[in-house]
């Protein structure tokens, strides 16, 4: 499992750029997750000092009282008992915040969706415009030279970057942690982008990981959570084969003969 503290402290940090970007977590999930924060702090701040079960039971017998009946006693008990189990007690309430948080990953992303497709859309038309006009980057220095168009083009291309930039500094290290990164390269791509049908080969050539590159492929910015990313590699590869078979039936019929191991026969 992940390190509880680390896990709480990017949540935080998620749902703290939720409520900047306007994005809407479910309230039943934002509910659960406030519960196991509270279950953390509880977990490390139980008061569980007070008499021990020898102080307890002498002081039973100095008030002439029978220590198998005396409530303070049965809590001295009661007490040791948990003291035994406090760090216990703290890797459990961690581990409900980290099981909470594995199931519902793909809901997390997912709150996210509408604001970052609504600032990829921005970013796409900005990026449509500008490359009209021959700006090849935002904050170029051509945007100078350019028209009004460019200028304010230019301007909403950074703004929606600089949204898409501060959700994937949160979602990142969320799905890194619970080892939910699609390890495949072009799944750092996927999560971001829509590539339809291109192949991994496509996708590999053309692209440097980041929002601007994926406009200039002609792909879409298009938030996928972990799911949906593997879907997409998955589509990718098949478009990929698909690729390799057509090329392969294209030489036969050309030069004739079977393909085995790269040779014609």
């Amino acid at each position: 499992m992940a390190n509880a503290r680390l896990v709480e402290m990017t949540v935080r940090n998620l749902l703290k750029t939720a409520d900047a970007v306007g994005a809407k977590i479910k309230p039943a999930l934002r509910k659960d997750i406030a519960a196991r924060f509270d279950l953390l702090a509880a977990a490390n701040t139980v008061d569980l000092n007070g008499p021990s079960v020898p102080d307890a039971m002498a002081d039973a017998l100095l008030a002439k009282r029978d220590p198998m009946a005396d409530p303070a006693v049965r809590e001295a008990v009661i007490r040791q008992q948990l003291q035994n189990q406090q760090a216990g007690l703290s890797i459990s309430a961690g581990e409900k915040l980290e099981r909470l948080i594995a199931d519902h990953i793909d809901d997390l992303v997912d709150a996210f969706k509408p604001v970052y497709d609504a600032n990829g859309e921005e970013l796409g038309k900005a990026h449509a415009v500008m490359k009209e006009r021959g700006v090849p980057e935002i904050d170029s220095a051509l945007v100078a030279s350019s028209d009004m168009e460019a200028a304010a083009a230019n301007y909403a291309a950074r703004n929606a970057r600089e949204i898409l930039r501060s959700i994937d500094v949160v979602i990142h290290p969320l799905l890194s942690l619970f080892s939910r990164i699609n390890g495949a390269n072009t799944g750092r791509v996927l999560q971001f982008a829509d590539a339809g049908d291109a192949t991994t080969g496509t996708i590999m050539q053309k692209l440097r990981y980041d929002h601007w590159s994926a406009l200039e492929a002609g792909f879409t910015i298009r938030l996928a959570n972990p799911t949906d990313t593997m879907a997409r590699v998955e589509h990718a590869r098949a478009m990929q084969e698909r690729e390799q078979e057509r090329a392969t039936e294209q030489a036969r019929q050309k030069f004739g003969g079977a393909v085995v191991g790269g040779y014609f026969r």
